[in-house]
Formats: C-alpha cells, structure tokens, sequence
C-alpha cells in the first residue's frame, strides 16, 4: 500500500502527540477520561473513569513500528480506524488460536475492532514504505490504568503458545539494558537527572488522575507509579551525596517488580538525558564513573 499523503508530523503537531512507551515510531495523546467513576473490583476498589480515549499513531514495521503483544486485564480495547494505511491486529483466543482483523479502508477492512478484555494481542501498519503510517483512535472500558496493562514476556507467551513462536516473537519488544545507560547518568547532574524522570512520571500520573479525591486515592493505593515516585521523592529527600542518589535510583529502575510498560516509559526518561549536551551546567565533573 502506499503511503498517505499527510504526513505523520501534521497530526503531530495538531494533536500535540508524544512519544508511546510501547515501540519505535508510536505516538500518542491521551483526549478523553470519563467524569463518571466506579470503584473496579479487580482494580483494589480504587474508584476510576468508566471510560478513556486516546489518538495512536503507529509507523511502518520497517521502521520496527508496531503495537507489541500485550494485554489489559479488565479493559475491553475498541479501535477506530482515522487515517492512514490498514492495520493489521492479531490477538490469541480462548482457544489458543490466532484471529485476524483489518482495520482501515480496503476491501477487507473494518472501520472497527474490539478486542476483549484479558485477550494477548498485538498490531501493525500494513505497508512497506517506511513513510506508511496509520492514525487510528483507541477507548477502553474501563479506562486505560497502567496497572491494568501487561507488556508481554516473549518467553512466557511462546512456552503458552508455541505454535505461535514466530509471530510473538516478530511483534514482541527486546529487553533494554541499562548498562549503556550508568556512566552518561552519573555524568549528569541530580537536579537534571531527578526533573527529567519526574517529568515522564508526572505524565503517568497525569493519565490515571482526573480529579482531587481520584488523586488521593491513587496516591494512598498500591498503584506502582504512585510508589515509585514517592521512593524517588524519598531519595531525593535524603542527605546523600548526588552521586548515591543516582546509584539508588538507577537500582530502583532496575527491580522486576516494576511493570514493563512502566519500565519502558522511564527507558524514555534515559534516553532524553542520553540526547543533553555535555556542559559545564549539566555535568559533575567531580563525580567518579561507573568503569
């Protein structure tokens, strides 16, 4: 197919879209959470908007764009299909098989597909051209909570699934280390360092909390953004050195227990700090590196 004749960076700029978590090449921009609230009992009882939209944007695959296989645990997922080329979902039914749908205009194409809640799945833009994209809208019911979202483990899903090796592991996202990441994070200033991580938490934030009693419920919960900024916080506070607050950290963003999508938002974090220039107010030149 080819590529669209608007480009990606006009619905961009128009829609203000950031960076998504998920993949190279995705772009996102939470437009909608529902003032009406529930309690959700699989969510702790931590009452929340019944319901969330967001733009999506996706590249060609052979930019290594796509949607990876994931799931949401309570959350029916509908995708309306904007602009752009086809996308192509796949997600893994009850019965272990592989279902198939096109969102888009062509032939076989639907303007719609929903996708039932605690369904593994995954997408990507049907087109070669590495100028292919597509634009499409995505709502969950309940809404969209990161605790909610689980990132795929390409190991545990191909030992569930074997017959699907290829397929998960073509649409599965690889493991980031954050060993390439130590020495350029020590180089960096504290204040530097702590305002950048808390400027992508912060955005977290923002898409779980729509009003003051919603805000100190989240912060009272166990939720796992919620925690690792008051830790963060926390390491911030104490009479440590710049340099052992960076090393805690850096130990914090490394733990298992952090969920994947939350994980990779704050590999987003680094790689901005990766990108600052080296410069008498950026750097500590006094501090020892990591060898």
């Amino acid at each position: 197919m080819p590529a669209p004749v608007i480009s990606k960076n006009h619905w961009i700029n128009k829609y203000n879209m950031k960076k998504h978590p998920e993949g190279e090449g995705c772009y996102f921009e939470v437009t909608y959470r529902s003032p009406n609230e529930a309690p959700i009992k699989s969510r702790n009882e931590v009452s929340q908007s019944i319901n969330s939209a967001i733009y999506f944007m996706m590249s060609s695959y052979v930019t290594k764009s796509y949607s990876a296989w994931h799931r949401m645990r309570t959350s029916a997922e509908s995708w309306f299909f904007n602009y752009g080329n086809d996308i192509i979902l796949y997600w893994i039914d009850g019965n272990g098989n592989i279902v198939e749908n096109r969102l888009g205009l062509s032939n076989s194409a639907h303007l719609q597909v929903h996708v039932p809640a605690n369904t593994w799945f995954c997408a990507v833009v049907d087109g070669d051209d590495p100028d292919c994209y597509a634009l499409v809208s995505c709502s969950c019911n309940p809404c969209f909570d990161y605790t909610d979202y689980e990132l795929a483990d390409k190991r545990e899903l191909i030992a569930l699934y074997p017959q699907h090796k290829n397929l998960i592991e073509k649409y599965s996202i690889s493991e980031q280390n954050l060993n390439k990441y130590e020495e350029r994070l020590l180089q960096i200033s504290w204040v530097i360092f702590h305002d950048i991580l808390n400027k992508h938490l912060q955005e977290l934030i923002n898409e779980c909390v729509i009003n003051e009693r919603n805000k100190s419920e989240f912060f009272a919960s166990n939720n796992p953004i919620a925690l690792l900024k008051k830790e963060i916080n926390k390491i911030d506070q104490d009479g440590k050195s710049e340099h052992e607050k960076k090393i805690a950290v850096i130990n914090l963003i490394k733990r298992e227990t952090i969920p994947k999508l939350i994980y990779a938002k704050l590999i987003q974090a680094l790689d901005e700090i990766m990108l600052l220039p080296i410069n008498k107010d950026s750097i500590n030149i006094k501090e020892p590196l990591i060898k």
